[in-house]
């Protein structure tokens, strides 16, 4: 699926009847799910033109509040390994609304981090705090 992003080239396989992507942060092979599809092109726009150093990303972080566990898609940290952003990524068929906005919100009260963003491949907004919380790409 094309989504509205610079096209990478990812490690996909067939294994029993399903398609698997390789995952350059995890080092592993994850079911290709649109999410997935997602998160992965997303991650690559961070490294690729926005300039992050893989190393320096997360996926799906485990966080713990209130006794409930949290997982935000993709987390990138800053060169001292402060939190810098916080990205949560959606299928392209779920609408980017005030529920998911809330989902990133829940986890930068906790992370606290310079930028937060939401995506579904299609349409990507994302909040930095250095311009007063309004709509941009994140800088590195």
């Amino acid at each position: 699926m094309q989504l509205n992003l610079p096209q990478y080239n990812h490690n996909i396989r067939k294994r029993q009847e399903q398609l698997e992507i390789f995952c350059l942060v995890r080092k592993k092979w994850y079911v290709l799910t649109p999410e997935e599809w997602v998160r992965q092109n997303v991650a690559s726009h961070l490294i690729n033109h926005v300039g992050y150093p893989q190393a320096r990303i997360v996926f799906e972080q485990e966080l713990a509040v209130a006794g409930k566990k949290m997982r935000p898609d993709i987390v990138v940290f800053d060169s001292k390994w402060k939190v810098e952003g916080i990205v949560e990524c959606k299928s392209p068929f779920i609408e980017l609304d005030q529920k998911v906005l809330d989902q990133v919100g829940r986890y930068d009260r906790i992370l606290q981090a310079r930028w937060v963003g939401i995506s579904n491949g299609m349409y990507h907004h994302f909040y930095s705090s250095e311009s007063g919380w309004q709509v941009e790409w994140p800088r590195h």
